[in-house]
């Protein structure tokens, strides 16, 4: 094997930062197919640098500027020089100046990624009439650029390309006050429970932090958990009073009394209260069952106490104007700035709370591009993505402003159901840069956590292409309730479910089944990596962006290419190495029972290995067109978690599955968790590594050559 040579991240004067991604420039990319004869035109006629088209982004027009032998008036002596020239200049106006921050790029054909350069630390570079052109003089060596073992320069052909972000300053932001130790306690007494019949009883109002307030008691609960258990809210009631751009954070304890002792029912949360999320609270506090149980000591006398409780509230203010800000670039917050007059009091009360996921405090909406965003803090740092003992910050795609008319369902998730929505966007949104047609999956309110924890996943793992996308949620009202929405990107293709109930029981063809495999390792060797475990791996949860669910064999080979393997669903996904309750079902288990491996069913471990179990059951079902295990019933399922769990058997692999796909498969479903490969490891399986037998037309078009 060729020994590949690798640039540092930071340059030694830690000016210049570089890594690696997937995904192709946003904005422009220059292709050279000649690269010696370029540089051999350009040493003929004494000229330095070629220059790319004028191509427009962010509102500008711009060239790339590239310097084969390296730009030596600038110190790139040895190297490809490359920049950034701001063009059309005679028509901006007089006096103008563009802040701007960019990445450039060279493409890695062997890795099939891009080597990104960009400034350090975010610098943004100030473009005006005396400074035309900004980039690096020693964006990469020649003698690294020209090594074909790096990728760079493959049959004298590479790829540049290059990302443009402009800074437009339009002044908004916050200023964040709290308000601590205020430990009021309001009690509700509900005498003669029993008798009432309205769906909803509301408490007097009753005040706490110099504002209103009311509780909400619904006593057969919400239309989720009706007949089942009781739900309470805390309402703010004085919306009319209440200041337009402002919001309030309060830390708050919902507490259905134990008359007999201490053992009450009572939820801890911090949530936002504002004009347009007045409620928070909880659907099934207690359930009707143990309310009516005499000896649990709720209900004493047909009488019912409820208290609530506010320790700390925080109001926030909308601004228009920004002060300087205290930043290493020489200009100010260009979209959103927050100022947080108690910094010490909001730490203590995100380090006092008691409700898990709510260590941080998230901005109100803003708008930048086209979107709609916030921003979220945790003052005690992101322990989960290794933040402990630092300031975590996170800008978060939230609600995109836009319109949308459901189509038709398309099916239920782990939680919540999906259906397919076109875009109707106004005048005002249609700078909106969304796709037509997308994917909802809706929840309500009990189901709330879930949503926010496959939320949390799917910003998380954006940065994958075999990832579903995710491009952010909104709040909408059905039937006078809440319902929270995922915006999903839609997979025409269907999944790989689809795919093969659509092969008439006789599975895919071998080469399907390795593009589709690659694609899946690909996406699950990204989460892995990140520490982790998906815990619901099988053909449904596999999605084909890009294509038709049912195509002729023809159509199939044309298209395959342009289909985008995309792993979804992420409502029973868990953090590797760690026990964790979040996401399993009412009997203990994550997943689905036919793809589960031996040490879930036995021991309900969900690590990384236990979804490539799933991938050798999944690629098993793709290749004969059954599932890995037969199974008819509810009897028969018992039965084969059984066999899993209890007994040393493993799938039947059929004697005529090729060499290569029994051996993959053998990898797989192996009942030893250490003797499994990794996905990385299979990723150089040559069952998804090698060239395929084929004719050489379908070959060039799938990509293998």
């Amino acid at each position: 094997m060729v020994e590949r040579s690798w640039l540092p991240i930071l340059d030694d004067n830690s000016e210049v930062a570089r890594s690696l991604r997937e995904i192709p420039p946003t904005h422009y990319t220059f292709k050279i197919k000649s690269f010696s004869l370029l540089s051999q035109m350009l040493l003929d006629t004494k000229q330095k640098n070629f220059e790319s088209a004028v191509f427009e982004a962010s509102g500008y027009k711009w060239k790339l500027s590239l310097y084969p032998h390296g730009d030596e008036e600038r110190n790139g002596e040895g190297h490809i020089s490359l920049y950034l020239v701001i063009a059309d200049r005679d028509n901006l106006p007089l006096g103008w100046e563009v802040n701007v921050n960019f990445k450039l790029f060279v493409f890695d054909q062997i890795q099939d990624k891009y080597m990104t350069v960009q400034d350090a630390n975010g610098k943004v570079r100030r473009f005006h009439k005396m400074k035309t052109e900004w980039g690096f003089a020693q964006l990469l060596p020649l003698s690294s650029f020209s090594d074909a073992a790096n990728g760079y320069l493959i049959n004298d052909t590479c790829v540049f390309g290059v990302e443009i972000f402009v800074v437009r300053y339009n002044g908004r932001g916050e200023c964040l006050n709290l308000l601590k130790g205020l430990d009021t306690t309001y009690t509700w007494n509900i005498e003669n429970f029993s008798s009432l019949q309205d769906e909803y009883l509301y408490s007097d109002v009753f005040t706490i932090g110099k504002r209103k307030w009311k509780l909400q008691l619904s006593p057969k609960g919400v239309p989720r958990g009706k007949g089942k258990s009781m739900s309470l809210f805390m309402l703010l009631d004085d919306l009319e009073t209440f200041p337009s751009g402002h919001r309030i954070n309060a830390t708050y304890k919902l507490r259905i009394k134990n008359q007999y002792h201490d053992k009450h029912e009572e939820i801890t949360a911090t949530d936002c209260f504002s004009a347009t999320n007045c409620g928070w609270g909880c659907s099934s506090l207690l359930s009707l069952t143990d309310l009516h149980d005499a000896s649990k000591g709720f209900l004493v006398n047909n009488s019912l106490m409820i208290e609530a409780e506010i320790s700390a509230i925080s109001t926030v203010k909308n601004f228009q104007k920004v002060a300087t800000m205290l930043d290493d670039r020489d200009i100010t917050s260009a979209r959103y700035a927050i100022k947080i007059e108690t910094f010490s009091a909001l730490s203590e009360m995100m380090l006092d709370t008691e409700v898990q996921n709510v260590q941080k405090y998230e901005t109100d909406l803003f708008e930048a591009s086209g979107y709609k965003w916030k921003l979220s803090l945790y003052p005690t740092g992101d322990k989960e993505r290794n933040g402990e003992g630092y300031i975590s910050l996170y800008l978060n795609n939230w609600h995109i402003n836009r319109m949308w008319k459901i189509s038709r369902p398309l099916g239920r998730g782990s939680f919540g159901f999906v259906s397919l929505a076109v875009s109707q966007p106004n005048d005002d949104e249609s700078k909106l840069d969304l796709p037509s047609l997308v994917a909802i999956k809706s929840a309500e309110v009990v189901q709330l956590h879930s949503f926010h924890k496959e939320c949390n996943f799917h910003a998380k793992l954006q940065d994958c292409p075999h990832i579903l996308r995710c491009f952010g949620s909104f709040i909408s009202e059905k039937n006078g309730f809440l319902v929270y929405n995922m915006i999903l990107e839609y997979a025409s293709g269907g999944s790989l479910g689809d795919r093969i109930r659509c092969s008439g029981g006789g599975g895919l063809p071998d080469c399907e089944v390795r593009w589709y495999t690659k694609g899946l390792l690909k996406g699950l060797s990204h989460m892995h990596k990140l520490g982790y475990v998906h815990c619901d791996i099988k053909p449904h949860n596999i999605l084909l962006v890009g294509g038709s669910s049912c195509l002729s064999f023809d159509t199939r080979w044309r298209r395959l290419t342009r289909e985008t393997v995309k792993i979804a669903d992420f409502g029973q996904t868990k953090k590797a190495g760690k026990m964790e309750t979040d996401g399993q079902q009412d009997n203990g288990r994550r997943g689905s029972p036919l793809f589960m491996a031996p040490e879930s069913v036995l021991r309900q471990e969900y690590e990384p290995c236990s979804d490539i179990w799933a991938v050798g059951c999944t690629v098993l079902q793709m290749i004969t067109g059954e599932p890995a295990w037969k199974c008819d019933s509810e009897t028969e399922t018992c039965a084969i978690l059984y066999r899993i769990g209890f007994t040393d058997k493993v799938p039947e692999i059929p004697s005529w599955v090729s060499e290569e796909g029994r051996d993959f498969l053998r990898k797989c479903l192996v009942r030893e968790t250490k003797s499994r490969w990794t996905a990385e490891m299979l990723l150089g399986h040559p069952f998804v590594s090698s060239r395929l037998m084929m004719r050489e037309p379908m070959r060039k078009e799938l990509g293998f050559c």
